[in-house]
């Protein structure tokens, strides 16, 4: 077309090409390449299938009295963050817990 730009030309082209191999592939014309293509991602398509198909993995049993136990040592904790001989200790823990330990 006269007086079109250099990079429409190209893009109608490309257009064409690509509908002229689209039309191929689906009249049943295909390279060896496209089938391989094909062929693999059947593959992985029944891979994903058969994974998705498997039962899932159970949850990690957990230990029925895991919560107080959790209770019993953040208890323990107060009661040694609070005792009166370790109070100038844990005051130091403290300072440096809420400025993130720096120097």
């Amino acid at each position: 077309m006269p007086g079109a730009p250099h990079g429409s030309r190209n893009w109608r082209g490309s257009r064409r090409t690509s509908t002229a191999r689209s039309d191929a592939v689906l009249t049943g014309l295909r390279s060896a390449e496209i089938q391989d293509s094909l062929t693999a991602l059947e593959a992985r398509k029944a891979g994903l299938k058969t994974d998705l198909s498997a039962p899932a993995e159970p949850m990690p049993a957990l230990h029925p009295g895991i919560a107080d136990i959790y209770a019993g040592k953040v208890a323990d904790l107060a009661a040694t963050l609070n005792d009166a001989d370790l109070r100038q200790e844990a005051e130091i823990l403290r300072y440096r817990y809420r400025n993130g330990f720096k120097r």
